[in-house]
């Protein structure tokens, strides 16, 4: 990370998202977009901790993986 002319603001959110090991993928002058997985509750608690920082956009995507195996998550087809 480079620190120079970086607003305060973005260091907390960088070290927030690193703490639930969430990833910027994206840097503007004035944002950051983190992707974030995990359980609800997990994304919950970083959602909570990253409002103080003033959350503009948020896409959720729900349930987006296929289990390995022969283990399925649903029998509906």
């Amino acid at each position: 990370i480079i620190g120079y002319g970086v607003p305060p603001a973005m260091v907390g959110i960088i070290e927030t998202a690193n703490i639930f090991r969430a990833h910027v993928v994206d840097v503007g002058i004035e944002t950051l977009v983190i992707e974030a997985t995990g359980s609800q509750d997990k994304i919950a608690s970083l959602i909570k901790l990253l409002e103080p920082f003033g959350i503009k956009e948020l896409v959720r995507t729900g349930l987006t993986v296929m289990d390995r195996g022969s283990k399925l998550l649903s029998e509906n087809i």
